[in-house]
């Protein structure tokens, strides 16, 4: 394996396109993205919900496989060794860590509410309380001015 090439397939021309379903996979990697620190190239796509990570995953048209983490807070995750698809990423907002994040500028309104149920149903957990009732609860870890866009 060459140093920082691809080493599986993954659409990184899947942004080149506005439409209503990659918003809504652009808000969930919002909240699922993370930038390999030890690889220039890499990204990671990690969430709570397996099948929010499956769905990215087969919109991506990645060949990566997904990993579970049972650690502490169970997860799901895929790593993928690309570096033009994040490129793509990093100059729609998506910084190095969530505190360097933008809000993207170019989704188009009538694609917006896409983009914000992506990022929400990333970041969702459904919460028993008591067994009387289900309570959504959202975390939203992004800095505040990504937040006030």
């Amino acid at each position: 394996m060459v140093k920082g090439r691809p080493t599986k397939y993954v659409n990184e021309h899947y942004f080149d396109i506005d439409s209503k379903r990659n918003s809504y996979v652009f808000g969930a990697l919002v909240s699922c993205y993370i930038p390999d620190s030890r690889r220039s190239n890499g990204i990671i796509i990690r969430a709570r919900r397996r099948e929010l990570v499956e769905l990215i995953k087969k919109e991506l048209e990645s060949e990566h496989a997904i990993t579970s983490d049972t650690r502490e807070k169970s997860s799901y995750w895929f790593q993928i060794m690309n570096k033009n698809l994040r490129s793509v990423l990093e100059e729609k907002g998506l910084g190095n860590n969530k505190k360097e994040r933008r809000f993207p500028k170019d989704i188009k309104k009538e694609y917006l509410d896409h983009f914000i149920r992506g990022f929400f149903d990333a970041r969702a957990t459904i919460v028993n309380k008591h067994d009387l009732t289900s309570i959504m609860m959202g975390s939203f870890n992004e800095n505040k001015q990504f937040l006030s866009e």
